[in-house]
């Protein structure tokens, strides 16, 4: 849901593999802006990543492997 991730200021780390998630990441996935740890992998998200993944400045370790995901990862963190 939308709001998954709203007053989650102080999340470290987020694991959420393996369960057959489905759908879009929320955009407000940027509000855990402490997040350091993230595995989402071994889901069926599909889209795009969210575009504001590169306000996640403590990010360490992504994985987002084995999902459907689209489009240009360089583009995410470019910026």
């Amino acid at each position: 849901p939308s709001t998954l991730f709203h007053n989650e200021s102080n999340l470290y780390a987020l694991s959420l593999f393996n369960n057959f998630f489905t759908g879009s990441i929320p955009s407000t996935f940027n509000q855990a802006r402490e997040l350091v740890f993230v595995n989402m992998s071994n889901n069926s998200f599909t889209g795009t990543m969210p575009s504001n993944l590169y306000k996640l400045t403590h990010l360490v370790s992504l994985d987002l492997s084995s999902n459907y995901f689209y489009g240009n990862v360089e583009y995410v963190f470019s910026t």
